[in-house]
């Protein structure tokens, strides 16, 4: 039998490795609130961080696609609501 290599994953924390090796065996992520044990609005974007940095530490570039997606979709989002709570306000201030 052949000898076996080691990798040494460096920089990143054991949640986003766990993310990391799902993707690469599966190519799909897995469940971010599952996964960390945590259930916040802001527990998949500081993952999708992680993950950005990480897919470009080794050069995983559909996973970094992925991870700027969503990063995107989400600074959006929150751009339409700042959008739609000014105009409420301005709304309010007006009336």
């Amino acid at each position: 039998m052949g000898q076996v290599e080691a990798f040494t994953f460096k920089k990143i924390e054991f949640d986003d490795l766990i993310a990391l090796l799902h993707f690469m065996y599966w190519d799909s992520l897995p469940n971010m609130e599952e996964l960390t044990g945590l259930d916040t609005k802001w527990t998949s974007t500081l993952m999708f961080q992680h993950l950005l940095a990480a897919a470009d530490l080794y050069g995983l570039d559909r996973l970094k696609h992925i991870c700027e997606t969503n990063l995107c979709q989400k600074c959006c989002d929150k751009i339409r609501l700042r959008q739609h709570h000014h105009l409420l306000n301005n709304t309010i201030i007006s009336s």
